[in-house]
């Protein structure tokens, strides 16, 4: 009886390491989206002032 509530207890570890590890992806995505999306922006107005100071000269 204790080898089955072992690997029973067992199993519901590795699953919850499983679902810790899919969240923890899916905050990474969203982190390196979001991050992506402010570099987007920055370079975006960069651009932007760049070239009103390019039409100054």
């Amino acid at each position: 009886m204790q080898g089955g509530l072992h690997g029973k207890t067992t199993s519901q570890i590795e699953e919850k390491e499983q679902q810790i590890t899919a969240r923890a992806e899916a905050v990474q995505s969203l982190r390196t989206r979001e991050i992506r999306s402010i570099m987007k922006a920055y370079v975006c107005v960069f651009v932007k002032n760049l070239k009103k100071i390019q039409s100054y000269n």
